[in-house]
């Protein structure tokens, strides 16, 4: 029960988080950058399916790792 909400929470705070790190590095770079479907390159993309395949993985393995114990 405890492993499934750990896996909740992380569901919950991880996309902004990644999102406000990746922006936050953008700033502090240099790269000025407004969100808009316009703007935005392939290193943004790149940067989202990262952030979301990292964010799907550890959501499943904290639940497989709840239901093999």
């Amino acid at each position: 029960m405890k492993e499934k909400l750990l896996a909740v929470v992380w569901l919950l705070v991880w996309p902004p988080f990644a999102l406000a790190m990746y922006v936050g590095l953008l700033h502090y770079v240099g790269v000025p950058h407004e969100w808009s479907a316009s703007t935005l390159e392939i290193t943004d993309f790149v940067a989202i399916i990262l952030s979301l395949v990292v964010w799907i993985a550890v959501a499943f393995a904290i639940v497989e790792d709840d239901t093999s114990s």
